[in-house]
């Protein structure tokens, strides 16, 4: 009613085994002597009505329909602009395996929560939402949805301070109402706020497991959400046999279903346990606020102590975190947790940290956000994660206090691991990490270090070095790095030690991965690794030490630069890099240095050089390996190109010159010549632009051959076979006396880089006769008759095909091509369904337009053809069938338009021709795709147009007819404009098998996988580091894994450690005639067949968005085509963006930058594709010299001499029309 319940005793239900449901608009207090006895879950809520699972509705104030209110109840309507208040400050429990739900406007609870085994929620409601419950196998999910305002009240529910003071319970709430109006906690003095959707916890929430976990729940969780949700002296308490959950402020980094606080604060005396008891692993928790996130508590999640892993704790504010609490994800005998903390930008500042005071004033969730900065103090760094994997992860910037001087963690309990990882740039300011035995990872786009020690400190007890791993998209600069190990008791090793930048330099200083040996050898030295990717990618470093001592093993050291190499100090006064083992038990490490020379292909030089930090490659002194049970191995001397790498007499040292060929891209026929006359040209105009994936200058094009009986002659010289051909220069080419026809090769040029010739290049020229044949024009859109839209059916089918659908011949067609079980097919209404829901949570208007071809006339004997699927299905296409074009919207009745004159072989012919005539690189300065494209655009839109205009549709889904699945329908075109610069457009293969929930994509983390070497005879894709680190560092969250790293291992580690809603593969895929196992995306070592990828469980959880970005199909191939056009089902991904030719990967990275951008703030995902589509056909997106403009804000800085593409702006459709959005387009 109109009155507050005020409740001070025991409730109970007597009979049966119901939930009970306590429903009051106006506010519900429960005293302190309030208790329950229910026999299942309970609900209290403020909301004005509670919807069941059929759709009834009961409603707090009104009649009711109670026909209808059936099932169970799975959402609460709170319509009113202020939903009234639940205080709670008595003794509320549930019986095991039960829930205990209070929802209202603002919720405090003063007193105890207790559910064993099972769920406790708290949310603050914001007023006019939809509230709906969803439990996905155990764990309690809610979803607030704008909901329009109903009648109100007779009078507004009360606000907390009326409730607390019109109540008759004045002092028993644990509630102070101040003579101003605040509201305190009575016990802690702590002034809460008073607005709508706060939600305030203080006192006892429990469902910790009592007994073994109950059926019920096999996991128990708390979750306390609202616009500002705040902690103070509360105990949250999830733990049981394994831990459970705790979601404080929403989920894992604000994703999920599960709203989001803006402000999130934990006091100092709150504690949050998610712990195991004897055997099993510790749980989650989760501290999360969209802005800021005040948190001085502690969280524990420790693993069982008898097995069992530590659990998993973030504690992030989007925009600011100030952390001042404790962690523990400690494991007796198992593998410690992890600590995530993420926010904008993180300051790690000497002693105490300035934010400290804020967690003092007495007011909480008042306004504390601060800048979108976080100051973590070196003490609480110190301190906060004691046996725990500790991650920082900031948006921006990570930024060490020079002050500091040396972290050193050698008097604290040491975590297990750090890692510090930022978009942008990570600088220590000169300050030194000192962390015995602890792995610690660096990773941004930029790294400034100082010395990094991870050695075991301790000889008396022994202990492995901790691994160091540096990872930039640029330059990486640092200081010793030193990783030693020390075995006493137990084998041990140093800490391998990993280096790895995607586009720039790497200069370090000393580097020490040594073991020695005590009581109980073996022990070893670990790997070094150094790696770049990019040209001009140089590393230097001082020396290298991975001894194996007193009987220990030496560590291999593996260097590999895309530039020069320089080591330039000393281990002893003669070794720059040192291997070998010691004694008669330790073996000899291996040292592997690979590099490309240089521009100028430098020769590598082993103790005879000058090696300076800036000039030379080689080391200063010498390599040794071997043991002295073997023999010690020096190798010094001058290494230059050799088709095969040097490697010593024992094989221990191999040096590697890399040197790839240069390329000459795609030459220009030549226009036609007459009989016996010669044919002036330009070098310009055959497209002569050589490349060279090492950047190597000068490159120098030469002539390979001429044609017998031919002349060519350069600036009027004749030339002969070695020539060289400026690039200024005027060539003229004579042919054979009365030649006519193709000379398929008149002459042949090569480009070298002084040690390397590329492979021959043959130039066609067609002579002909004195006699030419004219060749008639072809009919275009703009001047031909144009296809009437309003036009009937001229001889409607003599047979109803209601039951066959070309929803369900797709549907079936996919389904035994990819060997899925036979779906229900959607029916015309669920289609509707499906567009009327996407129009409510998008407002996107979509239309799903079906294209198919059927016979002139149906009779019955065609029913079982065109019901056949499959290849079946296949083999009774006729030449004669039409095309037909069936829509379906929203709103209105289905559209089908038959098309008579448009037939089968008609419109794959222009078809094919169209897809040959865009993807055609050589082409990209002709428009002779237009007319085929308007002829398209006049078959397959032009009938429909005038009614997508009228319902006002803004996203087409096209689901097509074998032939047409590969056609880049975004580039079809009316006269005017591209199809895409007027609708946002999606490719499915059929309703049935698309998972058209809609989610917000910026909601989700992104994991990249990049290889742009050659590997498996694919061509390399030196963009491709570029590409990633672009994506992953500067316009997305997430991590990425380059060349070598980019392994099947790796993608599997990585969803399993963190559910990425999105994975980027700028790597070769292709999808081949036949079975769907010959399609495959390359990995690094292998290739990872589409038969294959569904074993991945990319649809649990669900990936979001999978990305293709250097695909190719076999176009116009029908197995191709459904492999093409089912990526997104087979993959169990919701949407997949894949190319259909492959496209220069400089090109590829510009459109693919964008096309991310856009996500952030499109409504749909089709709309991000559409705009950075718009972006190239506008000239918005250029290449200039080793940069591209307009991918982003800032431009994307390409390796020198990076090859790029033969136009400097990429408006033709073969760069952008290819991307092609499969499965949901939202």
């Amino acid at each position: 009613g109109n009155n507050p319940s005020v409740i001070n005793g025991l409730v109970q239900v007597s009979g049966g085994t119901p939930n009970l449901f306590l429903l009051n608009p106006a506010g519900i207090i429960f005293g302190t002597n309030a208790s329950l006895n229910v026999p299942a879950a309970f609900t209290a809520t403020t909301a004005n009505a509670i919807g069941f699972g059929t759709g009834g509705l009961f409603n707090a104030i009104g009649a009711n329909d109670y026909t209808n209110l059936t099932g169970n109840p799975n959402s609460f309507a709170f319509s009113a602009i202020a939903p009234g208040s639940i205080i709670n400050a008595g003794n509320l429990a549930v019986g095991q395996g039960q829930s205990i739900t209070l929802l209202g406007g603002t919720v405090v609870n003063t007193g105890t929560l207790f559910a064993p085994g099972g769920s406790i929620t708290i949310a603050a409601v914001p007023g006019e939402n939809l509230v709906r419950l969803s439990q996905p196998g155990s764990l309690l999910n809610l979803e607030f949805q704008p909901l329009a305002a109903s009648a109100p009240l007779a009078s507004p529910a009360p606000t907390l301070p009326q409730l607390l003071t019109g109540g008759n319970l004045s002092g028993a709430t644990g509630l102070t109402v101040n003579p101003n109006g605040s509201v305190q906690l009575t016990s802690s003095g702590v002034t809460i706020p008073t607005t709508v959707g706060t939600a305030i916890v203080s006192g006892q929430v429990s469902v910790a497991n009592a007994q073994a976990p109950s059926s019920l729940s096999s996991n128990p969780s708390i979750t306390v959400v609202g616009n500002k949700v705040g902690l103070v002296g509360a105990n949250l308490d999830a733990s049981g046999a394994s831990g459970g959950t705790i979601r404080v402020g929403g989920d894992y980094q604000g994703g999920n279903t599960l709203p989001t606080a803006t402000q999130t604060y934990i006091s100092a005396d709150s504690t949050l346990k998610a712990d195991a008891g004897q055997q099993g692993n510790g749980g989650k928790v989760i501290v999360w606020a969209d802005k800021a996130t005040q948190f001085g508590g502690t969280i524990t999640a420790r693993g069982g102590t008898i097995s069992g892993d530590g659990g998993f704790v973030e504690v992030s504010g989007k925009e600011n975190l100030q952390y001042r609490g404790t962690v523990d994800t400690a494991a007796a005998n198992g593998n410690t947790g992890t600590l995530l903390l993420d926010p904008t930008n993180i300051i790690i500042a000497a002693g105490g940290g300035a934010d400290d005071l804020q967690l003092l004033d007495n007011q909480i969730l008042a306004g504390d956000g601060g800048n979108a900065t976080f100051t973590i103090s070196q003490n609480a760094l110190l301190n906060g994660g004691a046996g725990a994997t500790v991650i920082l992860q900031a948006t921006n910037n990570i930024t060490f206090d020079p002050a500091i001087g040396t972290l050193d963690y050698t008097p604290f309990a040491q975590p297990t691991a750090i890692t510090f990882q930022a978009g942008g740039a990570i600088s220590t300011n000169g300050t030194g990490i000192i962390a015995p035995s602890t792995n610690i990872t660096f990773a941004a786009n930029t790294l400034f270090l100082g010395t990094i020690n991870t050695s075991n400190s301790d000889i008396e007890v022994g202990g492995n070095g901790g691994n160091i791993t540096l990872q930039a998209t640029g330059n990486i600069t640092a200081g010793e790095l030193i990783g030693n190990g020390y075995s006493v008791g137990a084998p041990q090793t140093g800490g391998a030690i990993r280096i790895t930048s995607a586009t720039g330099s790497i200069a370090v200083g000393t580097i020490q991965s040594t073991a020695s040996a005590g009581s109980a050898p073996p022990v070893s030295g670990n790997t070094v690794v150094l790696t770049t990717s990019s040209n001009g990618g140089n590393i230097s470093f001082q020396s290298i030490d991975t001894r194996g001592l007193f009987g220990a093993n030496g560590g291999d050291v593996i260097i590999s630069a895309k530039g020069q190499v320089r080591g330039i100090g000393f281990v002893n006064g003669f070794d720059t890099i040192i291997a070998s083992g010691f004694g008669a038990t330790g073996t000899s490490g291996t040292v592997s240095i690979t590099h490309d020379g240089g521009i100028a292909n430098q020769p590598f030089t082993v103790g005879t050089g000058a090696v300076t930090a800036n000039t030379g490659n080689g080391t200063v002194g010498t390599i040794t390996t071997g043991t002295i049970a073997t023999g010690i191995e020096i190798v010094s001397g001058t290494f230059p190109f050799a088709s095969s790498p040097f490697q010593s007499a024992s094989g221990n040292v191999q040096i590697t010159f890399n040197n790839t060929p240069p390329t000459l891209n795609p030459i220009a026929p030549l226009p036609d010549s007459t009989i016996d006359q010669p044919l002036n040209f330009s070098v310009a105009s055959l497209g002569l632009l050589p490349a060279d994936l090492n950047a190597d200058s000068p490159l120098t094009i030469r002539v390979a051959a001429i044609a017998p009986g031919a002349i060519l002659r350069i600036n009027g010289v004749n030339a002969i076979p070695g020539a060289i051909i400026p690039a200024d220069a005027t060539l003229q080419f004579v042919p054979p006396p009365g030649f006519v026809g193709l000379l398929s090769n008149a002459f042949s040029v090569t480009v070298d880089d002084v040690i390397t010739v590329s492979a021959p290049r043959a130039i066609a020229l067609n002579v002909r006769s004195t006699t030419i044949t004219t060749i008639p024009d072809i009919c275009v859109l703009t001047t031909c008759q144009v296809l009437d839209p309003k036009f009937d059916n001229p001889s409607p089918p003599e047979f109803t095909l209601e039951s066959i659908t070309p929803e369900q011949r797709f549907t079936d067609a996919f389904s035994v091509y990819l060997g899925l079980p036979e779906p229900i097919t959607k029916s015309i209404d669920q289609q509707k369904e499906i567009a009327q829901t996407i129009e409510r949570e998008t407002g996107a208007k979509p239309a799903f337009i079906y294209i198919s071809f059927v016979p002139e006339s149906l009779k019955a004997a065609d029913v079982a053809t065109l019901s056949g699927a499959g290849a079946a299905g296949a083999t009774r296409d006729r030449d004669t069938d039409q095309l037909e074009i069936l829509v379906v919207t929203a709103k209105g009745d289905v559209i089908r338009r038959r098309i008579p004159t448009a037939t089968r072989d008609k419109v794959l012919a222009v078809a094919q021709a169209f897809r040959l005539e865009v993807s055609d690189p050589r082409k990209t300065r002709t428009k002779r795709y237009l007319e085929l494209g308007q002829q398209l655009y006049g078959w397959l839109v032009a009938p429909v147009i005038e009614q997508l205009q009228f319902r006002k549709i803004t996203n087409l889904v096209f689901l097509m007819d074998t032939g047409l699945r590969s056609l880049p329908v975004a580039a079809l075109h009316n006269g005017q404009n591209f199809l895409v610069e007027d609708y946002s457009i999606g490719l499915m293969p059929s309703l049935s098998l698309t998972d058209t929930r809609f989610r917000k994509i910026q909601d989700f983390k992104l994991l990249g996988l990049g290889i742009s070497e050659s590997t498996d005879g694919q061509v390399p894709l030196p963009s491709v580091p570029v590409e990633v680190s672009t994506l992953v560092n500067q316009l997305w969250s997430g991590r990425y894994y380059l060349n070598e790293t980019a392994t099947l291992e790796a993608l599997k580690a990585a969803r399993q450690q963190q559910p990425y809603g999105m994975i980027h593969f700028a790597t070769h895929a292709n999808f081949q005639p036949g079975i769907i196992g010959n399609s495959y995306i390359q990995l690094w070592n292998e290739r990872l067949h589409m038969d294959q990828v569904r074993q991945l469980g990319w649809n649990n959880p669900p990936v979001e968005l999978l990305v293709l970005s250097a695909c190719s199909t076999a176009l116009g191939d029908r197995d191709a085509e459904l492999g093409f056009g089912g990526l997104a089902v087979q993959a169990g991904v919701k949407t997949a963006v894949a190319s259909l030719w492959a496209v220069n990967d400089v090109a590829t990275t510009a459109l693919i930058a964008r096309f991310y951008g856009e996500l952030h703030s499109a409504p749909i995902k089709a709309e991000a594709l559409r705009q950075a589509q718009i972006a190239m056909i506008k000239g918005q997106i250029s290449i200039d010299g080793n940069q591209i403009l307009g991918a982003k804000e800032t431009p994307i800085l390409l390796p020198e001499d990076t090859p790029t593409t033969r136009d400097r702006v990429l408006s033709h459709p073969y760069y952008w029309a290819p991307f092609t959005m499969i499965g949901s387009p939202w």
